[in-house]
């Protein structure tokens, strides 16, 4: 099949980019959300302890090992459909946990939001890559995207703490119910068809299964060493089968003639580095926010509602900090890497910050601080990794590189949340077994707990920082060349919406 030129730019809708980034925004929104409005479900359906973590793993092992599938399937059948699929199924998932009554039901609802998010995620990010030419245009939707997906952190924090202290727990969910409906009923008149126009003989079932099978194993052993333990048989099983799965998934894309993910895309630097450092950063990030909520909550006693405030100031940095990168890594001789190489310091230093947190801790004198450099740090790295993992893609692998990049992210945040779930646990326990009989041992050791942690998540995000200043490359990879006349014409099909 001959590739088919895309329109410039110009030809699509303004409203694009807010579709596609709404679509983010319910993804992310609906991984934060959840965390504040835990102990009020988990107290009205009498969830067990052991269980209640399920209500945030459910979601993101659905999400984490189905991400890379989503997003070659996206390339395959059409971006706009798989993102109108994935908005459906969440929307479907999101009305059985507004309405589950039991533990199960709740689950099940929030496997299938995973389900759709897989779906949705990378269509979304994979369209911005096919529609928008590499440069000033694309960087800045870029910016635009990384901006809503940071946001989206602090306001599901927000939402879901004024609506689990007003109305009730449900209305976390219920939310994004109208949200839902409204992508499903603009997607066909806004978004663009793309695909991947060459020729195809079939689908790789063989490495869809073994990726997915993988991606499976390493989620869930990452979730749920928090409980058991890295060193436990069951998990260290786990970590087993996924890596002999990896290794089979290598082997059956060197030998396909229609891989899932072509292996030839890892040769590109900027892709490579993007998702290594993509996974430290949301180690960092990931877990270093869910402390920051147990922080407020366990240790200061804020209410769900104040602990949810306590994130409007990173949102706002993170939007202003957004559109500072993407012109920068537009303007800069040096692509990405110096807006990058920024992001990850102030990642850094505010994470690093936070670990100045005690019990007597004034919210302006390191909260606000803290809080406004990760947040600025995070939309600035995250930006500039777009921007590098992007740099000289084919179109037509756009949603499979959204996929592996969003799958970093997902691997990255359960990873540093189990670490540092382990790690503080360790802490709290040594430190009531140093202080027997104390009635303030307890308290000192969550607060000791959380110092720890904090400089662990700090200790990630310079790692990401190392890896970007000694192996990302300065020059800006060129797309492959088109055969459209179009020197910014992108290699993918736009077929007309219906």
């Amino acid at each position: 099949m001959s590739r088919s030129a895309q329109p410039k730019e110009s030809a699509a809708s303004p409203l694009l980019l807010p579709v596609v980034c709404l679509g983010q925004f319910l993804v992310v929104f609906s991984l934060s959300s959840v965390n504040v409005a835990l102990p009020s479900l988990a107290a009205d359906l009498q969830m067990s302890r052991e269980t209640q973590p399920y209500t945030v793993t459910a979601y993101g092992i659905a999400l984490g090992s189905l991400l890379l599938l989503g997003g070659r399937a996206g390339d395959l059948l059409g971006r706009r459909r798989l993102f109108r699929l994935g908005t459906g199924v969440f929307a479907v998932g999101t009305v059985v946990c507004t309405l589950a009554n039991v533990t199960g039901v709740l689950l099940a609802g929030r496997a299938l939001e995973g389900l759709g998010a897989a779906m949705l995620a990378p269509a979304a990010l994979g369209t911005i890559n096919a529609i928008y030419p590499q440069g000033p245009s694309r960087n800045k939707a870029l910016g635009v995207f990384g901006a809503v997906s940071s946001a989206a952190a602090g306001v599901g924090v927000l939402a879901g703490g004024v609506l689990t202290d007003g109305p009730g727990w449900r209305w976390a969910f219920a939310i994004k119910i109208p949200f839902c409906l409204l992508l499903l009923a603009v997607v066909g008149r806004i978004m663009p068809e793309t695909r991947d126009t060459r020729s195809h003989h079939g689908f790789d079932i063989a490495g869809a299964l073994t990726a997915t099978g993988s991606m499976f194993s390493l989620v869930v052993a990452i979730t749920q060493a928090e409980q058991r333990g890295f060193t436990s048989p069951a998990i260290l099983a786990l970590f087993g089968s996924a890596a002999v799965l990896l290794i089979a998934f290598i082997v059956i894309e060197s030998r396909s003639d229609d891989p899932l993910m072509p292996l030839a895309l890892f040769r590109r630097r900027g892709l490579s580095v993007a998702n290594g450092a993509t996974l430290l950063v949301w180690a960092s990030f990931g877990s270093a926010f869910l402390l920051v909520a147990l922080y407020v909550q366990q240790v200061l006693g804020y209410s769900p509602m104040k602990a949810g405030l306590t994130f409007v100031p990173m949102a706002t940095a993170a939007a202003l900090a957004a559109n500072v990168a993407q012109a920068t890594a537009s303007r800069s001789a040096r692509g990405p890497k110096p807006a990058l190489l920024v992001g990850l310091v102030l990642l850094t230093v505010g994470v690093a910050l936070l670990s100045r947190g005690d019990a007597d801790t004034r919210y302006t004198a390191v909260l606000l601080p803290a809080l406004v450099l990760c947040g600025a740090g995070l939309a600035t790295s995250l930006t500039a990794l777009n921007v590098a993992a992007f740099s000289g893609s084919n179109s037509d692998d756009s949603g499979v590189e959204a996929g592996l990049l969003s799958t970093s992210q997902e691997i990255g945040a359960a990873l540093g949340v189990s670490i540092l779930s382990t790690v503080s646990a360790r802490v709290i326990s040594d430190h009531l077994a140093a202080h027997p009989g104390d009635p303030t041992a307890m308290l000192s050791g969550t607060v000791d707990a959380f110092q720890v942690s904090f400089v662990v998540a700090a200790g990630m995000a310079a790692g990401a920082f190392l890896l970007s200043l000694i192996a990302l490359s300065t020059r800006v990879d060129i797309p492959p060349a088109s055969v459209s006349e179009n020197p910014l014409a992108e290699p993918a099909s736009i077929m007309p919406s219906r």
